[in-house]
């Protein structure tokens, strides 16, 4: 519970700080730097607590934080010219529109706010880990006086939790991690003005912001799930797919522009995701042909 509620606390003040620095930058800088961040911080940390972080392990995590980054900055570039014709609609669909301000400039403020979601992301990230190691451990049961239980079995006169038992733990205290984090943001969105509306658009759109939460609860239990087998500092990079797979549901779906520079820099976010997963298996390939 403790775990859970401290966690909540963090993802809390990651939503919080992560809204007000949309609100004062440019969400394409914001949010690749908001991903980017916390890959670094997670690897650094981890290895201060001795988790063990192969060369190219290490190699991956670097490509997958500095193809956030460039990604990040490619978006934030200015839009291609448009044609003639193009120029021609977007004047008459604009015409009657009032003029609209210039892109959010990115600030210190923006950059403290973009420092404090990425500190809390690492900050939740390591109590899950801490947590979901102790979900993962033997529990106690019948099964020591010979009997079975459901979700564990004795193997060897040794009580071992099955791994479907350690996913449901993983899932139920993902559910409480979000029930408070929710506790500890709704007085912000009763007491401000401005965050009650959301109120409003719930009663308006339930449906979709009630699947949203769903696909947020179930995915995020299954990273908590891979926390128990996986190495936190290489967790953390493989998250960063979602980005690519943003990049390539942008040109299929949205027709963005500049299509092959993202494609690039995505790539380089795979590839390092690909170094990550067989770093360990081609560091020990490695340290058994090189000479002693």
């Amino acid at each position: 519970w403790w775990y859970a509620a401290v966690s909540g606390a963090a993802l809390g003040l990651y939503f919080g700080s992560l809204g007000l620095a949309y609100e004062r930058g440019d969400m394409t800088i914001v949010y690749p730097l908001v991903r980017a961040i916390p890959v670094l911080l997670i690897a650094a940390i981890r290895y201060l607590q001795n988790e063990a972080i192969y060369p190219p392990a290490l190699v991956g995590i670097l490509l997958v934080a500095v193809g956030c980054l460039l990604l990040g900055l490619e978006r934030s570039q200015p839009a291609a010219p448009l044609h003639a014709a193009e120029k021609a609609d977007e004047g008459r669909s604009t015409a009657a529109q009032p003029e609209k301000s210039a892109t959010k400039r990115f600030d210190w403020r923006t950059a403290v706010l973009v420092l404090i979601a990425a500190g809390a992301t690492v900050g939740f990230s390591i109590v899950d880990k801490k947590a979901m190691n102790i979900a993962a451990q033997p529990v106690a049961t019948e099964a020591d006086s010979g009997g079975n239980t459901d979700g564990e079995a004795e193997q060897g006169g040794r009580v071992e939790t099955s791994h479907k038992a350690a996913g449901a733990r993983a899932f139920v205290y993902g559910y409480w991690e979000f029930v408070f984090t929710a506790l500890f943001m709704l007085p912000g969105a009763l007491l401000v003005k401005r965050e009650r509306r959301y109120f409003r658009d719930f009663r308006g759109h339930y449906g979709a912001i009630t699947w949203v939460a769903v696909l947020n609860l179930v995915t995020y239990g299954l990273v908590l799930w891979g926390m128990q087998t996986c190495k936190l500092s290489y967790l953390a990079a493989f998250r960063q797919l979602s980005i690519v797979i943003g990049v390539v549901i942008g040109g299929l779906l949205l027709r963005e522009r500049r299509m092959g520079r993202r494609l690039a820099l995505g790539s380089l976010i795979v590839a390092g995701i690909v170094l990550v997963a067989l770093g360990d298996t081609l560091w020990a390939f490695l340290s058994e042909q090189l000479p002693q």
